[in-house]
């Protein structure tokens, strides 16, 4: 370089970038008992229907993803149909399943419970 050329200094950029944190989506973990005792208390309601009225309260139970065993053999079979429409239609509703275990006698199970047919 000459000493009599000048020259431009380009000036200096300083960009700032601010960092964003990533969002993460954090699942609760639960602690090893309290999975033993959650799959511990898992019940099975077993009910014989004597009359068709009692299907509504059936139903709760269903919506409450629960597991029923229903024996209807004590119904017409015009009020077997009836109920087991009523609650099919519940079960499905809520990802369910209906399963007949022997003639007359179903089992409403929820998205979480499978049934093995061994």
């Amino acid at each position: 370089m000459y000493e009599d050329e000048e020259y431009e200094e380009e000036p200096k950029i300083v960009s700032q970038t601010v960092a964003t944190p990533t969002p993460q989506i954090v699942k609760p973990v639960m602690p090893a008992n309290k999975l033993q005792q959650t799959l511990t208390r898992q019940e099975i309601l077993s009910i014989t229907m004597a009359e068709y009225n009692v299907t509504g309260e059936i139903a709760k139970y269903i919506k409450n993803k629960r597991a029923i065993i229903v024996n209807m053999e004590k119904l017409s079979d015009p009020e077997i149909q009836r109920a087991l429409d009523y609650l099919s239609g519940v079960s499905f509703a809520l990802d369910g399943t209906v399963e007949l275990l022997t003639p007359k006698i179903y089992v409403m199970l929820p998205e979480h419970i499978k049934l093995n047919k061994e």
